[in-house]
């Protein structure tokens, strides 16, 4: 019997609930915690700031009634946050769907084209 593959709505709650967790661990400590190994710092506060910006705009898209509706929110806040995330940001929303089985390679896609979109109009550099 194949495990079932996380959905997007699942894959939305573990980032909330891991973030929430690093947050009160990295505030406690007042170092972070849950930082990819390469992205290490020394500024927990920024680092509780990355958190909270990359799982403020998740947190809507659990609270519909209609699963179809929180699947659809979940889906596009997940491409949101991939479009949008710093490199660290998304280090750590990886390393953390990655923990769970989701499969994020359509989101790496979106970020893409996005990206590539931005430097051809100007509005990030080009690589």
């Amino acid at each position: 019997m194949r495990a079932r593959r996380p959905s997007p709505e699942q894959a939305v709650a573990h980032l909330v609930s891991v973030a929430f967790m690093q947050i009160r661990a990295t505030a406690g400590r007042r170092r972070p915690v849950g930082l990819p190994a390469q992205d290490q710092c020394e500024d927990f506060a920024l680092w509780i700031r990355e958190l909270a910006d990359a799982c403020l705009s998740l947190t809507g898209s659990l609270g519909h009634k209609r699963r179809r509706e929180r699947r659809r929110r979940a889906t596009a806040q997940l491409g949101y946050l991939w479009k949008v995330a710093s490199p660290r940001q998304l280090g750590w929303a990886c390393d953390q769907l990655d923990r769970i089985g989701y499969d994020y390679g359509d989101l790496m896609r979106l970020r893409d084209q996005a990206h590539a979109k931005l430097r051809e109009d100007g509005h990030l550099p080009s690589d």
